[in-house]
């Protein structure tokens, strides 16, 4: 079971060529503030679905219907889309 992130803010983070995402947010993760990071160049491994620079797997009133609040962020593929 993924652990809980609650009320974190997540700011001015650089990540590039990971594995899968850049930012990653678990359905458990809500009440947070992702705010000025650039999660660019993610190199998505041969044989793993497809990843993003940035994915919130939860769900509330938050940004593109997450339970957290992105930003001023910066970069190109989201999961959901809309996170920026």
């Amino acid at each position: 079971m993924p652990g809980t992130a609650t009320g974190n803010v997540i700011r001015g983070n650089e990540a590039t060529l990971n594995g899968r995402a850049g930012i990653f947010l678990e359905s458990t993760a809500t009440g947070n503030t992702v705010t000025k990071n650039r999660p660019a160049e993610q190199q998505h491994e041969v044989g793993w679905p497809p990843g993003a620079d940035a994915v919130d797997l939860s769900t509330g009133t938050g940004t593109a219907g997450t339970a957290n609040s992105w930003t001023k962020n910066e970069f190109g593929t989201s999961i959901p889309a809309g996170l920026h």
